[in-house]
């Protein structure tokens, strides 16, 4: 009998990680009970999926929780708490670009509702708080957030990404007293900083709707909170990686929460004790849609790299963009670029390719 971990990412408009363990653990079950020891592990990378992944090896609870969008609209959305005092939050639950229905200026949007659950987890004594970063629709440094949590800035309310230029002071005084005893970390897959070609704005705006004049007026808000900082708390968020993340967010972490930054799928292999669900594993098969440079640089297949023997990995795909003769890897497009066809057949195309792999290395 071979042993199979399957710990894949998802693949991005077709398929989540738990999608991708349902599909294997049905063909499993239905035709190879005999031939295979499965075990399954959802992955993240601090983006979305995060808290089904957390959740799924971490014994907790969730606590749901009246909040608001980044459009102002009154939502109820999960965190998690584990630990007793730990939680984890996602930033795509709550202000995730998928929930923007562009009924206020895309400048507009705030982040205060990522406050309102960070507050909501202090009340109940969580000491340490987990923010996973990925797919956020603004733009505004955490500022809506920070006001939240008491960050009061020259009697101003309300304040958003096309205001940063305008802020000269604060006062953290209230906001220092709420999280003095509570430890924030930041979990992303990229490590851009705050400001510059390669910063929040210029990067991940684009395809966050704004326009070049609109990304020239953010970034100059972000580099005068960057130029605050470096007064009042000697810190420069142009050479802090993954400060830029979530549209600042990652910076308002590091500088005002005085947390740290993490790899995503760093932390989720720590917590899920993955060094030793590898062990004596004939097979660890990984993968995501569309499988190039980026997918080796800190996204979850570099992660998992960092811990397996390459023999053993088995890496299903969309599509190879790499040519790594140190691992299998196998396409389940098979060279069809319909996406719309693609996103159809999703479902049997990975199948088949599982099936096929079986067949060919677990049955003698």
């Amino acid at each position: 009998m071979r042993k199979i971990l399957l710990c894949s990412d998802s693949f991005k408009g077709t398929l989540s990680s738990l999608d991708i363990v349902n599909i294997a653990s049905s063909l499993i079950n239905k035709k190879y009970k005999k031939h295979i020891d499965l075990s399954t592990l959802l992955i993240a990378d601090g983006g979305e999926g995060s808290l089904e992944a957390f959740s799924s090896f971490l014994k907790g609870e969730y606590i749901n929780c009246d909040t608001i969008d980044a459009e102002y609209k009154s939502i109820n959305v999960p965190y998690f708490i584990f630990d007793n005092n730990k939680a984890i939050i996602e930033v795509s639950k709550v202000i995730g670009l998928p929930l923007v229905t562009n009924v206020i200026k895309n400048t507009k949007r705030t982040t205060k509702g990522i406050g309102i659950l960070i507050k909501d987890a202090i009340k109940r004594g969580v000491k340490t708080i987990y923010i996973c970063l990925g797919g956020s629709s603004t733009n505004d440094f955490g500022i809506g957030l920070l006001e939240e949590l008491g960050l009061k800035i020259e009697n101003k309310n309300n304040l958003t990404g096309e205001d940063l230029i305008s802020i000269k002071d604060y006062d953290d005084k209230e906001l220092n007293n709420l999280i003095k005893d509570i430890k924030f970390i930041g979990l992303s897959d990229v490590t851009n900083p705050l400001i510059g070609k390669l910063g929040a704005s210029y990067v991940f705006g684009p395809q966050k709707g704004y326009s070049k004049e609109q990304l020239d007026i953010l970034e100059k808000g972000m580099i005068n909170i960057n130029n605050l900082l470096k007064v009042r708390k000697h810190i420069d968020l142009a050479t802090v990686f993954g400060s830029g993340a979530a549209g600042g967010l990652g910076g308002c972490i590091y500088s005002f929460l005085n947390g740290e930054l993490r790899s995503g799928i760093d932390t989720l292999l720590e917590l899920s004790n993955f060094k030793e669900l590898v062990k004596n594993q004939d097979f660890i098969i990984t993968g995501e849609g569309s499988f190039d440079e980026q997918s080796l640089n800190g996204k979850v297949i570099s992660g998992i790299l960092k811990y397996v023997d390459k023999s053993k990995v088995i890496i299903i795909c969309g599509r190879n963009k790499i040519h790594d003769k140190s691992y299998q890897i196998l396409e389940t497009s098979n060279g069809i670029t319909d996406f719309k066809y693609i996103k159809e057949h999703a479902k049997e195309m990975y199948e088949l390719t599982l099936d096929n792999f079986i067949k060919n290395n677990c049955l003698d």
